[in-house]
């Protein structure tokens, strides 16, 4: 029987296959192809020096913008996209509002020239008018995770002439966007005002009389920014997660500093009368795109919602790895933007607080192939090695070399408070 092409619209229903299935089997193609839609000499080393790399153990073959095939899952980079693939994302792009020559990029997209009667393929953009841009954010995006550049987090980002970021998800389950899941960021604008040698900015709206109480606390960040000059000021870690990729209060960068000034230490203090009885609800970290996570815009509302369950109490888990049961690794606290980071859990605890909410937090291993109650170790020194330093004095022998049964002992206060 022979295949043929077929464009196949991006909506619920027509598709063989749910999104998630569709994007991880392309995902896990071995070979794709790398597409460059341009004649820039610098753009077109980039992607000669990455075939040679293999990314991910991948076959990359390299096509002409002219001269490429729809049956395999590809990464589009350049000024432009190929004529017949432009044609049929025009009306997509279109309600996206994307205007030719803005930088855009797009990620696990299924692409409408799929065969119809195969497993359909996904296609991921990287296009702008500037081809050094373009190899500046591809190199930038490889140093920090290659993954990234095959599955970015984001479903499409377009940055508009003027510096703004558009940003967007999938809705699920299907291929449409989320209209309510849009994230603008805008640029950072003028200064809003000026102390002596510092400028400040007020990003995504950030409370400006907070700049006075700051100014003895600057003197201290600059041992770490010497020439220290522009401070930037958010309203929430999610906001500084989304712009900076890390959720940490205070971020520091070439002569500048970047500060959530509600969530600095010392300056949240509450204190909890915890109940003889608890009614309570675990509250999980529910996704990877900032905003859905421990230190997004919906942890305040679902906090709400459950407050009209009467919860008194809530358990907030963060995760860890380790990829097998019985062997010793370093158990990561992770810190980009979207993760159970620090900064994002301390978040939730003092949204919880807020509501005069008790809070466990209870750290959580993600264990390979098995579940937590199944790590044990064949001897007492992957076991010291595996449990904090602090405790290890209290594993004795007989209950080595399973010590399953150990459990620290620990008081419960009256009362707690979070800095």
């Amino acid at each position: 029987m022979q295949c043929t092409r077929q464009a196949i619209p991006l909506t619920e229903g027509r598709v063989p296959l749910d999104r998630r299935t569709v994007q991880r089997a392309n995902l896990r193609a071995v070979t794709w192809q790398l597409i460059v839609c341009s004649t820039d000499t610098a753009l077109l080393d980039w992607a000669r020096e990455t075939l040679r790399q293999r990314p991910r153990d991948k076959i990359l073959v390299l096509k002409e913008c002219s001269d490429y095939d729809p049956t395999l899952p590809a990464l589009v980079i350049g000024t432009e996209l190929p004529q017949e693939l432009g044609r049929a994302l025009g009306p997509i792009l279109g309600d996206l509002g994307y205007t030719a020559g803005e930088h855009l990029v797009m990620n696990n997209l299924l692409s409408p020239l799929s065969a119809s009667d195969t497993m359909p393929v996904t296609i991921g953009l990287r296009i702008g008018a500037d081809p050094s841009g373009l190899v500046q954010d591809l190199r930038r995006a490889a140093s920090e995770n290659w993954w990234s550049i095959f599955s970015g987090q984001w479903a499409y980002e377009i940055t508009d002439s003027d510096g703004t970021l558009r940003l967007g998800d999938y809705a699920n389950p299907g291929w449409s966007y989320d209209p309510h899941r849009a994230i603008t960021l805008p640029p950072p604008g003028r200064p809003v005002r000026r102390v002596d040698s510092l400028s400040f900015y007020a990003m995504d709206g950030a409370a400006v009389d907070v700049i006075d109480s700051l100014l003895p606390r600057l003197v201290t960040y600059r041992d770490s920014v010497p020439h220290l000059r522009d401070v930037y000021l958010y309203p929430s870690v999610e906001r500084i997660g989304l712009r900076r990729g890390n959720m940490a209060a205070v971020q520091f960068g070439a002569g500048e500093v970047h500060l959530v000034a509600n969530q600095l230490l010392g300056t949240n203090k509450v204190e909890i009368q915890l109940p003889a009885f608890y009614a309570g609800m675990t509250f999980a970290h529910e996704g990877y795109r900032v905003y859905n996570g421990y230190g997004g815009s919906e942890v305040a509302p679902s906090f709400d919602s459950l407050m009209t369950l009467n919860i008194t109490a809530v358990s907030i888990v963060p995760y860890t790895y380790m990829p097998a049961a019985d062997r010793v690794g370093t158990l990561l606290v992770p810190t980009d933007a979207g993760s159970e980071n620090d900064g994002a859990v301390t978040y939730s605890i003092r949204q919880a607080q807020a509501r005069d909410l008790a809070v466990l937090l209870k750290p959580q291993i993600w264990v390979g192939g098995a579940w937590p109650g199944q790590v044990d170790f064949a001897t007492e020194a992957e076991w010291i090695t595996f449990l904090p330093p602090t405790n290890a004095g209290s594993l004795t022998t007989p209950a080595w070399p399973s010590a399953k049964g150990w459990l620290p002992s620990a008081s419960v206060p009256s009362s707690s408070t979070l800095p």
